[in-house]
């Protein structure tokens, strides 16, 4: 489904999460995260969705692992 940018932003703004966008307009979740970028770093005040999955990110624990696993010098 080929949409304009206004249809894009309607659909994204009236949308109640990211599988309604998606499931509404037939994008990918590549698709629409890109454009959704796109227009963002070109000023469009596109509202944020809740990240899909079981949890957000936990940067703090994802470092101490990277901090366990770094490879020694030699």
């Amino acid at each position: 489904m080929k949409l304009t940018h206004e249809e894009f932003v309607r659909a994204w703004q009236s949308a109640t999460g990211f599988g309604e966008f998606m499931a509404t307009t037939q994008l990918t979740p590549g698709r629409a995260s890109s454009r959704a970028g796109y227009l963002r770093r070109r000023g469009v005040m596109l509202k944020k969705f809740t990240p899909i999955g079981p949890k957000a990110l936990d940067i703090k624990g994802l470092n101490e692992i990277c901090a366990e696993t770094k490879p020694e010098k030699k």
